[in-house]
This record gives C-alpha cells, sequence and structure tokens, in this order.
C-alpha cells in the first residue's frame, strides 16, 4: 500500500470524487437498494458535499495520481429528526472504489480519519451507514444503534444504520 497517499481534499477534487463516488454507490448499494432509490439519493445530494471538503475535514485517499476514495467528519449531526446530536463527531461521505476493496484501502483511510477526530478531542463518532457498508463498519469497531431511513427529494427513502464506536477502538489498538 506504499503507492497510496491519504491527503485533505481541495474543492478541485470534487469533480473526480463524485465520478468515483457515483461508481461506487451504483456497485456496492444495487444489490441493497432499488434503482430508483439510488438514483435519487444521488440525485438529492447523496454526493459528497462542497461544504465538506471546504471545511477541511474531508480526506481522499490516491493511488498514485488517482483518488480511489473519501471520507470526512462533522461536528453536526446529518439533517434526519430521528438522529439526536450524541455523538461528538459524525463520519460522513466514506467510500471506497470498487477495484480498492478488500485491500485495506478503506480501513486506511478511515483511521486517518478517526485520527484527525481524535486529535480535535472527540471520543464519541457515530456514522449512518449503507445497508452494503454495515459489516466494514462493525470490523472496525463501530455497533448498531438502530435502522432510520432517510427521506430524500423524491419518494423512495433510503434504509441506514445508525452506528457508534466502540471503545477501546480497534483502530487505535493496531496504530
Amino acid at each position: 500500500m506504499s503507492d497510496l497517499n491519504v491527503r485533505r481534499a481541495e474543492p478541485r477534487d470534487l469533480p473526480e470524487l463524485h465520478d468515483a463516488q457515483r461508481r461506487t454507490i451504483i456497485a456496492f448499494c444495487a444489490p441493497f437498494y432499488e434503482t430508483e432509490t439510488l438514483e435519487t439519493f444521488l440525485a438529492s445530494g447523496g454526493l459528497v458535499a462542497e461544504a465538506l471538503v471546504a471545511s477541511g475535514s474531508y480526506r481522499v485517499i490516491a493511488r498514485g495520481p488517482r483518488i480511489v476514495g473519501g471520507a470526512g467528519w462533522t461536528d453536526g449531526a446529518p439533517g434526519h429528526p430521528a438522529v439526536t446530536p450524541a455523538a461528538d463527531a459524525w463520519l460522513r461521505g466514506v467510500f471506497i472504489v470498487p477495484e480498492e476493496s478488500g485491500r485495506g484501502t478503506g480501513q486506511s483511510l478511515v483511521a486517518s480519519v478517526l485520527a484527525d477526530v481524535q486529535a480535535a478531542g472527540r471520543p464519541r463518532v457515530d456514522l449512518l451507514a449503507t445497508l452494503n457498508a454495515v459489516p466494514f463498519y462493525r470490523r472496525l469497531g463501530w455497533r448498531s444503534i438502530r435502522a432510520i431511513s432517510l427521506p430524500m427529494d423524491g419518494t423512495p427513502e433510503m434504509a441506514t444504520v445508525w452506528m457508534t464506536r466502540i471503545e477501546p477502538h480497534p483502530l487505535r489498538r493496531a496504530a
């Protein structure tokens, strides 16, 4: 993995980020969601927001010059009435392109973002996971709180799972 580089995302990365994230969502989420749900999700703000990149808390991971994933964090809860701001930080916009799956790339990226969160003094990290990503987050030390259906612009809702990090965190032990 020596040719991998994690760095702060920049606004100029957004077109490549959005393209990679679209491919990832279609490839990994299709077995878990109806096509209409995914299309609505992508059309209604399901991609990494410009504001998250501008905040400086979003990271990309690149293999050579090509972005192969992204992840970031915010201190505010996602805008959903069933989600209370119990966490100190929220993991946001995590994705790894399909060809990087199973290579440790996602774990490396999440570890990098968690290091930023911990440096900011935020001990609890929550997230809303797509159904396909729940096993990945469980392996990294999160536990499920409850299922949440996210309303979107349009008719379908998107099923997600609200998860919180379990202490002591496995990535901290490995670091």
